[in-house]
């Protein structure tokens, strides 16, 4: 209720005393630390939503806004240098929670990015506001380098690994689109995406997730050897074509007559051989090329 009330004797347009920041010695860091520092304190939420408090919340937002950077501070100089400063009634609002709300999120950027001067400043503040607190500064710094070289490692694996993604999903979505007869295409996509997973763990170089070399090398040789497997597949499956297969199934019908026909006894190599004829005769009726009958023994 302290800060509330301060707030509340202040000119309404008087934003460094607002803010509680002399404009001589004024700097983003330090009116943002103030701001920061004051909407806590003030926040309506602190003090059951009472309208001095969404009040002062108000004017506090609409300060930093004006005073936040280096560019508004100068116009509300110029403009206060020459009379014409802001004026302030009782429906001038601001967005204050989107504001505050864009605020820490950019401490959070700094804090991905391993800028922690902002963070660690703000943080002595509390100390010197809160002696009893009794924080270990050096043990808090180390902790926070260490989650920031954690969510950078993060951002950089997936930023990597989004490409990997994107080629398993297409070769995923390729694979269920195929027909259950497309044995070779099927087989060549299956290995694509087993390639993808298992070079993964590759993608964390330079990250708090590394993997050791050795593994990294098995991990290249064995995609190298799946790449080699998937050009052999798609070779032959581009020359086992319909007519070929035709062929093939020829070939096996002769067989399986020429077999039966040695069994039987009874049948002559010329009856045997009207009967290869018959059936060659009949495939070529079909538009499928005749293959060669083989000899009888």
């Amino acid at each position: 209720m302290e800060e509330i009330a301060r707030v509340e004797r202040c000119s309404p347009t008087d934003y460094y005393a607002i803010l509680a920041v002399d404009q001589q010695t004024w700097t983003a860091d330090s009116v943002r630390r103030q701001y920061i520092r004051l909407s806590r304190l003030v926040h309506p939420d602190k003090h059951g939503n009472s309208p001095s408090s969404t009040a002062a919340f108000q004017r506090v937002a609409a300060a930093y806004k004006a005073i936040g950077t280096e560019e508004g501070k100068r116009a509300y100089d110029a403009a206060q240098a020459a009379g014409t400063g802001p004026t302030w009634s009782n429906t001038t609002t601001v967005n204050a929670e989107e504001l505050l709300a864009e605020v820490l999120r950019q401490m959070y950027k700094e804090f991905c990015e391993g800028e922690l001067d902002n963070i660690m400043r703000m943080l002595d503040q509390v100390m010197a506001l809160q002696p009893d607190l009794q924080l270990d500064r050096q043990s808090i710094l180390t902790t926070l380098e260490r989650s920031s070289k954690w969510v950078q490692s993060v951002q950089t694996m997936s930023a990597s690994i989004k490409e990997e993604f994107l080629t398993f999903a297409d070769a995923y979505g390729r694979f269920h689109a195929l027909a259950y007869s497309d044995i070779f295409g099927r087989f060549d996509l299956a290995l694509l995406c087993i390639r993808v997973v298992i070079g993964l763990p590759t993608k964390t170089a330079g990250t708090s997730f590394a993997i050791p070399e050795r593994a990294v090398s098995l991990i290249i040789s064995t995609q190298n050897a799946i790449d080699v497997g998937r050009t052999h597949i798609q070779n032959f499956s581009e020359s086992w074509n319909r007519a070929s297969v035709a062929e093939h199934l020829q070939n096996v019908a002769l067989g399986t007559i020429r077999a039966i026909a040695n069994l039987r006894s009874g049948r002559t190599s010329a009856s045997l051989d009207s009967a290869v004829e018959s059936a060659a005769a009949a495939s070529s009726s079909e538009g499928d090329p005749a293959p060669t009958a083989p000899a009888v023994d």
